[in-house]
């Protein structure tokens, strides 16, 4: 344990592998991204290496990201390497120390310090358009209701071009009938997005 404070959100740690010096960053003892010690834009994860395969299927013209929370930073730093303008949102101060810190998150990024949702608010009413929207959020209980509900979704597709992408990480078993909130969630994408694909 190399690092360990309280937050209004979460109780945060950093982990260090001593033998490989890849580091984890928890919140409230649950695992949000593991790093390489070699590389740190490179996440253990596979989530943030799927996800940008996936998008190479789905080129849009607009090339603004729109990134809900920050974590290690991995995502914005390799949407970033990838030619993308991103603007990320957390809406915890300590996890973007955190980021700059332990993580090699570069400060010049541009992270804004609120709830998401706000900032979705904000960006519909200001007429922003972004090429691809992802939403990588969690809290300690799952991921906040309030961003996967039915106007948070319709919310992000006024603010996607008409060819931009909504990439969802989420922890859901969508092999299992009995998972009501991987169908719910399908069910309210489904109903705002007029084409939604999985991957599991």
């Amino acid at each position: 344990l190399i690092h360990r404070q309280s937050s209004p959100y979460a109780e945060l740690a950093v982990i260090e592998d001593r033998l490989d010096g890849s580091r984890i960053l928890l919140l409230d003892g649950t695992s949000q991204n593991w790093i390489s010690g070699v590389d740190f834009d490179v996440s253990e994860f596979t989530y943030p290496r799927i996800i940008l395969e996936h998008l190479s299927q789905y080129p849009s013209t607009n090339r603004r990201a729109l990134v809900l929370g920050l974590g290690a930073g991995v995502l914005t730093k390799n949407l970033t390497q990838a030619g993308y303008q991103v603007d990320t949102v957390e809406i915890d101060p300590s996890v973007l120390d955190i980021a700059k810190d332990f993580f090699n998150f570069d400060a010049e990024h541009p992270v804004y310090l609120e709830d998401a949702r706000a900032f979705l608010n904000r960006a519909h009413l200001d007429g922003s358009i972004y090429g691809l929207v992802l939403i990588d959020v969690f809290v300690s209980s799952g991921q906040p209701g309030h961003l996967f509900d039915l106007e948070a979704f319709s919310t992000i597709r006024s603010v996607l071009a008409d060819d931009g992408v909504l990439a969802s990480n989420q922890v859901l078993n969508l092999n299992r009938q009995d998972n009501q909130l991987a169908l719910h969630t399908l069910a309210t994408l489904t109903r705002v997005f007029p084409e939604v694909r999985s991957y599991d």
